[in-house]
């Protein structure tokens, strides 16, 4: 997003060629900046600057507070402002302004931590109120849409549940159960065996075949089965 420049009045000093801006004008500006970033964004969320603005001593002329971009993940709960004051155009002092940004909504959040590919039907959720502020992406609403899905990740207990926590159910798990099709010719037999890594259909999957515990490599031809070739 380019900088967003907003004019800011300066009281001009009694001497010495130089005039003030009130701390309150810089945090307007930074306020009205950065909430206008949010509402581009589709976000309901309110801005509060937060530390310690000083007045500014600054040439006369004609100034203006140039709010610039944040850097870094957007948004977040907590994010240092890059601020430049203007003079005539020209640049005569830089500042970080830091804000804190609020939007608190009912979310599912999780109800207990846990692992990676763990499966979404196994994971609980509750709702309660989160500042949503500190996550991108969307919101899962309801535990039914994750339910045929696994985590991505680990996620943490109260944590709000994100879309992007999740991804599809690989066709063959690591460590889980396959039934084994081995064809040798016209002769078809079957047994069962654990799969080492996850796979999905198509790819080619090593396998553990029972009973004798050979390690075979056959191809994923359905969810939780897969073929060898001989």
């Amino acid at each position: 997003m380019a900088a967003l420049v907003l004019a800011a009045l300066l009281n001009a000093g009694p001497a010495g060629g130089t005039q003030s801006l009130p701390a309150t004008d810089i945090e307007q500006a930074v306020q009205q900046a950065i909430a206008a970033r949010l509402r581009d964004d589709g976000r309901a969320a309110s801005v509060s600057v937060v530390g310690r603005v000083a007045d500014q001593r600054l040439p006369v002329g004609r100034a203006r507070v140039a709010v610039g971009d944040v850097g870094g993940p957007w948004p977040r709960i907590r994010a240092g402002v890059p601020v430049r004051l203007l003079v005539d155009e020209r640049a005569v002092r830089s500042m970080t302004v830091w804000v804190e940004i609020n939007e608190e909504r009912e979310v599912m959040a999780y109800a207990a931590d846990y692992p990676a590919r763990r499966a979404g039907a196994g994971v609980a959720m509750r709702m309660t109120r989160i500042n949503m502020a500190c996550c991108t992406g969307h919101a899962v609403n309801v535990a039914s849409e994750v339910s045929t899905l696994r985590t991505v990740h680990a996620v943490r207990a109260g944590a709000p549940v994100m879309q992007s926590d999740f991804e599809p159910m690989p066709d063959v798990v690591a460590q889980q159960r396959v039934d084994v099709e081995v064809a040798r010719g016209p002769v078809h037999l079957s047994t069962v065996g654990t799969a080492m890594t996850d796979a999905r259909i198509g790819d080619l999957v090593p396998v553990r075949a029972e009973p004798a515990q050979t390690l075979v490599r056959g191809r994923v031809i359905a969810r939780n089965k897969v073929r060898v070739d001989e």
